[in-house]
């Protein structure tokens, strides 16, 4: 019994603890503007930006949080 109890203030605090995170996408189109995208998105996760991508490029560029990288699965 007292092992268990143990066991159980040791992980129990750190696997219960729930959070809650944001998952928002920004789109911005534009037309007629000299050396600037038609087509703009950018990903963030809790305000943090994850993803950019524009049409001048045509490619989602991952961007680095704290120096970790995102990954997302849809």
């Amino acid at each position: 019994m007292l092992l268990f109890l143990l066991l159980l203030g040791i992980v129990g605090p750190h696997c219960t603890s729930a959070r809650t995170h944001s998952l928002e996408y920004f789109y911005t189109g534009s037309s007629g503007v000299p050396h600037f995208p038609e087509f703009v998105t950018v990903g963030l996760v809790d305000e943090v930006p994850i993803t950019h991508y524009d049409s001048n490029t045509k490619r989602v560029k991952p961007k680095q949080a704290g120096g970790h990288v995102w990954h997302c699965r849809i």
